[in-house]
């Protein structure tokens, strides 16, 4: 919450940007383009999506995506994320929304629309529409006004028709129970652990199996490109250590940046939220009967637990810390500016729904002491020295370099000793080039002999040499033989191990002892300790709920789960040993919360059922040279 509450001057195109961006300009002149028969992505029941089409909104995914993932944007995400395929069934998904809200009669009014538009903050200035404002945004994102319009009617088409279908969906109070239950329900499982490991003991593995393995396998037994590499790392960290800051720096420093040591004023704040999804009049009557309970002297904190639908904030009391002008949503910043350490406002309606805040504590404006900023300065001046002197020292080894000595021989004129590597390939993790992204790029695209220019590690300067090179190519059989003959066991082993403990399990649940029958087979025995299904993971196991969430079921008449699970080389065999069952007079205080979270789950999933089966009825057909 407190992410989304707290911005700069800018957040709001920001938030304007991601919502219309991702919404509207994305799908910005779909079907506005006249169709050349030969570039046609798909036709949905006649409708043309051209390639055109397809082509500008599969580039603003990418656009986007590059914008926030930056360094770990990839070709090889984009594959992973099927981003082609995802973009054309967005497209087709939207043209059959709109035709079936066609046939329903579904319509956005003129007014409609420009009350929508006129209610987005991006295009409002002092809370109201200011149509110069407006119009720089646009124009900024290279639309007129009536294609942007168009294309928010568009959308607001769409969400009329999820809504049309989510309005059949209801939740009932057991619905609710029923979630709360298995969501705070605790156990404690009993576990055998059977290890690969165990099995692989006397497996043996021919040559002509491994053989055949390697022949089957060989395009993905490829030996990737190997360097070994000389390099200096002269770190930033190593070098502030022999840098000493005098207090005539530290005094210096302070009286000419004076201006940064000035103070804001700072509030410490609580909050309890109650959102107004299901009903404004509802969420307001609930603040007002918690804001008169802490008037009576109920403890803040506890009740924000109770209450809040805040979920980054809730947990802890609803603690907001400290926060500056500028870092709330308006109204919530004025009330909490406005009153005293000790205060409780009346409830304060902001666009997240109505809020009670206490003030905790208030750090009025001034200027920060100098004694109170000393460690801060000399943290700095520290290492913006050292930042100058480790790039001094690498410009002049480069130099050397360039003069024609060798890297070692440069290094050691400058008092720097140079380290060495053994083969790796990229994807290793085994020395500091290979962690750093940048680093790693730049010595695989250096040829044998060749030797970087200064390269930026984030924590220092690095000059690198590639001392040998071996470039990608498919291995002979003797060249892997031992690892080819490694997987084979290793699978051999898994194999073993899962029939195993899949005997082990079916003995179990006949009426063998668990304990005995583990120990007789040396497989190893644990308890996880009391968890719940919100934790995700089965404790001590890495067992994903995800998949297992059956596991909630088990009783003492039927406490074995149906089946073994593997993680990470192991297959367990999972017992309930005791549970906890929720504490149902908890369930009042969360129930909205999650009535609220379950329907729109199942909205979502009505939307989602009717999608589908409203696709199987359309005559789709794709192109795929288009794509």
């Amino acid at each position: 919450m407190l992410k989304f509450m707290r911005k700069k001057q800018k957040s709001i195109v920001v938030w304007v940007i991601f919502i219309i961006i991702i919404i509207v300009f994305v799908f910005w002149g779909v079907g506005s383009f006249r169709i050349d028969k030969s570039t046609i992505a798909a036709k949905v029941n006649g409708k043309i999506i051209s390639a055109n089409e397809f082509s500008k909104v599969y580039q603003r995914q990418i656009e986007y995506y590059k914008k926030n993932l930056k360094d770990q944007f990839s070709d090889e995400i984009l594959e992973k994320m099927n981003l082609k395929q995802r973009t054309l069934d967005g497209l087709i998904n939207r043209a059959i929304i709109l035709e079936e809200a066609k046939k329903q009669g579904i319509k956005i009014e003129e007014k409609e629309l420009q009350k929508t538009i006129a209610g987005i903050p991006a295009f409002q200035k002092n809370g109201a529409f200011d149509n110069e404002t407006y119009l720089q945004i646009l124009s900024g994102m290279r639309m007129l006004p009536g294609e942007f319009e168009k294309a928010m009617e568009e959308e607001m088409i769409l969400e009329k028709v999820q809504k049309n279908i989510a309005s059949s969906v209801s939740i009932s109070d057991k619905d609710a129970l029923d979630i709360f239950k298995t969501e705070n329900k605790k156990i404690n499982l009993q576990y055998a652990a059977i290890s690969s490991s165990q099995f692989e003991k006397g497996i043996l593995v021919a040559d002509d199996e491994a053989s055949a393995y390697f022949e089957k396998n060989k395009d993905n037994l490829k030996i990737p490109d190997k360097v070994k590499a000389a390099y200096t790392a002269l770190t930033i960290s190593s070098a502030k250590q022999d840098i000493k800051i005098s207090d005539d720096d530290i005094k210096t420093y302070y009286e000419k940046n004076i201006k940064a040591f000035e103070r804001q004023k700072e509030v410490k704040a609580r909050h309890i939220l109650f959102r107004t999804q299901k009903s404004k009049e509802e969420a307001k009557k609930k603040a007002g009967d918690v804001l008169i309970r802490i008037k009576k002297g109920e403890d803040f904190a506890e009740l924000a637990k109770k209450y809040s639908e805040d979920p980054g904030s809730a947990k802890n009391g609803g603690d907001l810390g400290y926060f500056k002008a500028g870092m709330m949503v308006k109204p919530f910043e004025d009330a909490a500016f406005a009153m005293k350490k000790g205060g409780v406002s009346e409830v304060i309606e902001t666009e997240f729904g109505f809020h009670i805040i206490k003030v905790e504590d208030v750090k009025e404006a001034g200027l920060q002491p100098l004694n109170d900023a000393k460690k801060q300065i000399a943290e700095l001046l520290g290492t913006a020295k050292a930042v100058e002197k480790t790039k001094e020292t690498a410009q002049a080894i480069r130099k050397e370099i360039d003069s024609g000595k060798g890297l070692k021989e440069a290094a050691a004129k400058n008092g720097v000793k140079i380290k060495e590597t053994g083969y790796f390939s990229q994807s290793d993790r085994g020395n500091e080039i290979v962690m750093n992204e940048e680093l790693n790029k730049a010595v695989f695209s250096l040829k044998k002999n060749e030797t970087s220019q200064v390269l930026d590690g984030k924590d220092g300067y690095y000059i690198i040499n590639i001392v040998d090179r071996i470039d990608s190519h498919a291995p002979t059989y003797k060249e892997v033989s031992e690892g080819v003959k490694n997987i084979i066991l290793k699978q051999k082993a898994l194999e073993k191990a899962k029939l195993a403990a899949d005997e082990f399990l079916k003995n179990v649940k006949q009426g063998k002892d668990f304990l005995k029958s583990a120990e007789t087979n040396k497989y190893k025995i644990d308890e996880t300790g009391f968890f719940t299904a919100e934790e995700g993971i089965i404790p001590k196991t890495n067992i994903s709920l995800y998949d297992n969430n059956l596991i909630f079921s088990l009783t003492k008449e039927l406490p074995y789960y149906e089946k073994v699970v593997p993680s990470h080389g192991m297959f367990y065999v999972l017992k309930l040993k005791d549970a906890l069952e929720a504490d149902e007079k908890e369930f009042e205080a969360k129930k909205e919360s999650i009535k609220n979270r379950l329907l729109n789950q199942k909205q979502a999933e009505a939307f989602e059922k009717w999608l589908n089966e409203t696709r199987t009825k359309a005559k789709i057909e794709i192109n795929k040279e288009a794509m």
